[in-house]
């Protein structure tokens, strides 16, 4: 019988980033046995800016750990499609007529940048 358990992959850091959660976390496996994993990608409110800007990716790496046996790296990435959730409201204003989703990544860090200054001066 084959245990696995997944770790997230990061020097110093010892848990799953908080958009992603996988299902289940651990488990025991008989050997020729399948078992279906489930990765989730959920952003909340607290992310919405960060992607927004650029700071953070939805991008990260997990192990699948064996017991006793090898470990096999699951490399995660998503695309995150901007949005007006999380924006201020004085950047809302100053945006042409064309919807945020419409925006490319750079042209809207751009725009929270400018934004970011002008509230700041």
């Amino acid at each position: 019988m084959n245990d696995f358990q997944f770790k997230f992959l990061r020097e110093g850091v010892g848990s799953f980033p908080p958009w992603l959660s996988v299902n289940p976390s651990c488990d025991s496996v008989k050997q020729g046995i399948s078992i279906k994993l489930e990765f989730q990608i959920f952003v909340n409110y607290k992310e919405v800016y960060a992607l927004n800007s650029g700071t953070i990716q939805l991008s990260t790496i997990v192990v699948l750990q064996l017991e006793d046996g090898k470990d096999y790296f699951i490399s995660i990435n998503a695309q995150f499609i901007p949005t007006s959730f999380g924006l201020p409201l004085i950047l809302l204003l100053s945006l042409e007529s064309d919807p945020v989703n419409k925006l490319s990544v750079n042209e809207l860090q751009d725009q929270i940048y400018v934004g970011n200054d002008k509230v700041v001066a």
